[in-house]
């Protein structure tokens, strides 16, 4: 726990997204690279809907477990969730903020973006969830690494 106090998640993760989206839309408009796909549109509304079923339940079964929702203090969970959606990943949340960008990124066109949300991937794991892992391994011991032994980190 001491190391989890030392090094705080300080950006909220829906900040991060945002951010990531607005570097997206930055460089599709300074770069004169770009793409379309047939159907580009219909993908677009698929990743959204997609990245919705992830948020939503997700974000439902914390509150239905009287667990927080914020990822700026996971040392504040009360309980482990490894039910629903987490069965499948233990990060369905930022899955769909995933999503979201990968949606943005395709509606944009520029395969510039690609880079961006590969720097979102690794920025997620690097300067949230690995924080967040250390602080539920703290409150939830041997329970946690068994969890994090049978579900993937993000799909």
């Amino acid at each position: 726990m001491k190391f989890f106090l030392k090094k705080r998640i300080r950006i909220p993760p829906p900040v991060v997204t945002f951010v990531f989206g607005f570097i997206m839309y930055l460089l599709s408009h300074l770069s004169h690279w770009q793409f379309s796909l047939p159907f580009q549109d219909l993908i677009v509304v698929v990743m959204l809907i997609l990245a919705l079923l992830l948020l939503l339940p997700a974000v439902y079964q914390f509150i239905q477990n009287k667990t927080t929702v914020n990822p700026l203090k996971p040392e504040k969970a009360s309980k482990l969730v490894v039910t629903g959606l987490f069965r499948f990943s233990r990060n369905p949340m930022y899955l769909g903020m995933a999503f979201v960008l990968l949606a943005w990124g395709v509606y944009l066109g520029n395969p510039i973006n690609v880079l961006v949300y590969a720097g979102f991937i690794a920025y997620m794991n690097r300067f949230q969830i690995q924080l967040e892992e250390v602080a539920l391994e703290a409150i939830f011991g041997e329970e946690f690494l068994n969890y994090k032994a049978r579900v993937r980190r993000w799909i």
